[in-house]
């Protein structure tokens, strides 16, 4: 009997032995895991070129880490997750030295502007043809994971999609592109961010297709791009009718934009996240403080995360920000008003005359203080 107890053990310890340990591939592919989740070290509070310098040396460590698992593992799959990776997150080339010559007050165009004067476009260019040489494989490759096909067809889909000036039927031809991927990927999580590109261009460049483009996107069959496209028609009807809106604010207040009738209203869409946003906020402040007391009214809508409140609480108290906070989330821990109004990008500054009727979404910058003091009549 106890010959038969240490058989039994013993096969169970070996077979769970054989279980949980790692293979090669396995102990290559967290090292790849753990590079694609490092972060910058110093935060929000790296400079625009400081970041990005961060972060191509990052796709550097990744790249040679991911062609190395290609080599050793050539029949893994996960090879392809990890083609994904490198191919949204591109390896920029930077050298060294322009940029650290910048003052310190130079402007985050401007540093951009003179990070990118610094790009190996020759390395850029031999990286490229690497990389090209596996999504042709990938293509042809039958193991390619669902999810990483969803993924390739979406970016296969941006990638063709930055001519400069496309015609109409170029843009009717990038719908039916969105539409397709949709028909073969019908729960794609990346469909409502190409929708969303999609329409940001058509506003952009051909704003007399915006109505007709959104009754399209509003019949789809994916619910996020449904949804997108159905808030996007009902922020253009606020140019007609007011927006209603009452909630309790972040600090407790009762807010009610009704009571705010008569008044200019910004209704900012920003989070703490967002790089853009906080960079404006000086600019809002400003505004504030300086046209507040002839009737100037600031509403925020944060979409930060749940689990940001403190941090958004912290912000708005270090800031000294004097304005309610809308922070009222759904089921799914998304803005309640961000999702009725379709707001896919921020910052999304939503300018309100007195009436309550919406008249601009891009007062931003020197534009705000001038929108503010046409509609105040100052």
């Amino acid at each position: 009997m106890k010959t038969f107890v240490t058989h039994i053990i013993f096969t169970l310890g070996a077979a769970t032995f054989g279980l949980a340990q790692p293979t090669a591939a396995d102990a290559d592919w967290q090292v790849l895991q753990a590079i694609s989740t490092e972060q910058p070290p110093g935060g929000d509070s790296m400079l625009v070129d400081q970041r990005m310098r961060w972060s191509d040396a990052n796709a550097a460590r990744y790249g040679d880490r991911a062609l190395d698992f290609f080599r050793k593992h050539s029949g893994d799959p996960r090879r392809w997750e990890a083609l994904m990776h490198m191919l949204e997150r591109p390896r920029m080339f930077f050298s060294e030295s322009q940029s650290a010559a910048l003052p310190s007050s130079a402007t985050d165009i401007e540093r951009l502007r003179a990070l990118t004067a610094t790009i190996d476009r020759e390395a850029m260019q031999n990286w490229r043809k690497k990389l090209d040489a596996l999504t042709a494989a990938m293509e042809q490759a039958a193991d390619v994971p669902i999810d990483v096909q969803e993924r390739y067809d979406a970016h296969r889909i941006s990638r063709g999609s930055y001519r400069a000036n496309p015609t109409h039927s170029e843009l009717a031809d990038m719908l039916l592109k969105i539409n397709t991927h949709v028909e073969r990927f019908p729960s794609s999580r990346q469909a409502s961010l190409l929708a969303a590109r999609h329409l940001s261009r058509v506003e952009r460049i051909a704003p007399e297709l915006v109505t007709d483009t959104l009754q399209k996107m509003a019949s789809s069959p994916h619910a996020d791009v449904r949804q997108m496209a159905e808030g996007k028609l009902r922020a253009a009807r606020l140019r007609e009718e007011p927006l209603e809106l009452a909630f309790i604010a972040l600090d407790g207040r009762k807010v009610d934009l009704a009571d705010l009738r008569g008044k200019v209203v910004l209704v900012d869409f920003w989070a703490t996240w967002c790089a853009p946003c906080k960079a404006e906020i000086p600019n809002v402040k400003a505004a504030y403080d300086k046209y507040h007391g002839h009737g100037f009214e600031v509403i925020a809508v944060s979409l930060d995360r749940k689990t940001d409140r403190k941090k958004l609480e912290d912000y708005v108290r270090d800031h000294q920000l004097p304005w309610p906070q809308h922070f009222v989330l759904d089921e799914k821990g998304r803005n309640v008003l961000a999702e009725k109004l379709g707001i896919t990008s921020i910052p999304a500054p939503y300018l309100f005359d007195q009436a309550g009727r919406l008249v601009a979404t891009d007062a931003r910058g020197p534009k705000l203080e001038a929108e503010v003091k046409r509609l105040l009549g100052l």
